[in-house]
């Protein structure tokens, strides 16, 4: 899996291959705020289990939670989740499908 960071080779808009560094994981579905990628999964906070977690939590006398409770995105939705690899002129949002591999020591 890639994350933030990665340097990759990817297929761009223009069917060329190209090369970049991601620099954020997005997602087309609003449901999916700050996506991360732990352990080579794709994961976003869940509300619903977060909060679920506080009222567990406070029942027993614990601490709320300082961070979300994050979940795998659903293989389903896989496809809603894009790379963004600036360059000079514009970004490009790549889809994981259109990455080839990472790329080492890349000259652009």
């Amino acid at each position: 899996m890639y994350n933030v960071g990665d340097t990759v080779e990817y297929i761009n808009h223009v069917d060329k291959i190209a090369a970049g560094t991601i620099s954020e994981i997005n997602s087309s579905m609003n449901s999916y705020g700050n996506i991360i990628v732990k352990d080579d999964v794709v994961m976003y906070p869940s509300k619903k289990l977060t909060v679920k977690e506080n009222k567990r939590r406070r029942k027993k006398g614990l601490s709320i939670l300082k961070t979300s409770v994050y979940v795998p995105v659903k293989s389903k939705n896989m496809n809603s989740i894009y790379f963004t690899i600036p360059h000079r002129v514009s970004d490009d949002f790549v889809l994981l499908e259109d990455i080839i591999r990472k790329a080492k020591d890349v000259v652009r």
